[in-house]
């Protein structure tokens, strides 16, 4: 489905464009995952339906598997020993460092993956630092985690994301901004907003539909960024508004999803989603404002 006639962009001079593909999930109830700026001002939407898998044309295929039969060579041990190494590291649920690595920067795909038959992957586009298995399980309360929240809180791990010529990044209580990277590593950044405390408080006050519900109902958070670069369309400093939303998910508890959408000209939403933001939700005041650290 192709959409036409969006608000005029500053970059083409011309109405922004959209091509929506809609993707058999059988978990899919019509939630947009993966939004890309294919070109300047012209997006690619890629939504989620079980609708579509009723045909069979679209239905989703399992990928067939091949057993792997492996043989010790000449004196060579019947296992190999990095393998009991690891299945004894597993046991122990111990974390291997690859996880902490930020993929939002290298992944080639979309925060949630799907395959050429349809099927849903292992995320490689969200930060996903999920022991593989044993006693320390999956729970926010491990060592790890706390260290993790307390570097995105800090403002020093920053999340990215987008497809498209222009990505996102995001830095808690520091910026948001829009950078295309060339491959010789020049960067060219747009500030779309910075955290002012003041400016966030003024915002909620002029939209109070925006302060945090109680704790009892809250899943969600929105913060004010503002201050951006200036705007040539709108004639204003560019501004963000940051949600942050718990989003229960046992099967991947620790992924985080990351969007960014502009519903007016130069004012953007940016959406960080994830079940670790879940243990963040009482510790945020009237202000939408996160006061308690995490213990270590």
């Amino acid at each position: 489905m192709n959409m036409t006639d969006g608000t005029p962009c500053d970059l083409t001079r011309e109405p922004r464009q959209a091509n929506i593909l809609y993707v058999c999930h059988p978990q899919g109830k019509g939630e947009i995952y993966e939004l890309k700026e294919v070109t300047s001002c012209r997006y690619e939407i890629v939504v989620l339906t079980s609708t579509l898998c009723n045909h069979p044309d679209y239905k989703s295929k399992t990928p067939s598997k091949n057993d792997i039969s492996c043989y010790a060579m000449d004196e060579s041990p019947s296992r190999p020993k990095s393998l009991d190494l690891l299945e004894l590291e597993n046991s122990q649920g111990a974390y291997t460092q690859n996880r902490y690595k930020n993929p939002f920067s290298e992944s080639p795909t979309s925060s949630i993956h799907i395959n050429k038959e349809g099927v849903e992957d292992v995320p490689e586009h969200k930060v996903h630092w999920d022991p593989s298995a044993g006693q320390h399980g999956t729970e926010i309360g491990s060592m790890a985690d706390k260290q993790l929240l307390r570097e995105f809180l800090d403002g020093t791990y920053c999340l990215q994301g987008g497809m498209g010529w222009w990505k996102h990044e995001f830095c808690f209580g520091r910026h948001v901004k829009q950078f295309h990277e060339e491959r010789n590593g020049q960067r060219t950044d747009i500030m779309l907003g910075t955290w002012d405390e003041q400016k966030h408080i003024e915002w909620l006050l002029q939209n109070p539909n925006k302060k945090p519900k109680s704790k009892d109902q809250r899943r969600h958070i929105s913060q004010f960024y503002s201050n951006g670069d200036f705007c040539d369309l709108s004639a204003k400093n560019r501004q963000v508004e940051v949600k942050l939303k718990c989003k229960e998910n046992s099967s991947q508890p620790h992924s985080v999803a990351i969007y960014l959408i502009e519903p007016k000209t130069c004012e953007y939403v940016i959406g960080i989603e994830s079940h670790i933001l879940c243990s963040l939700m009482n510790e945020v005041d009237d202000a939408g404002v996160i006061r308690k650290a995490l213990s270590p």
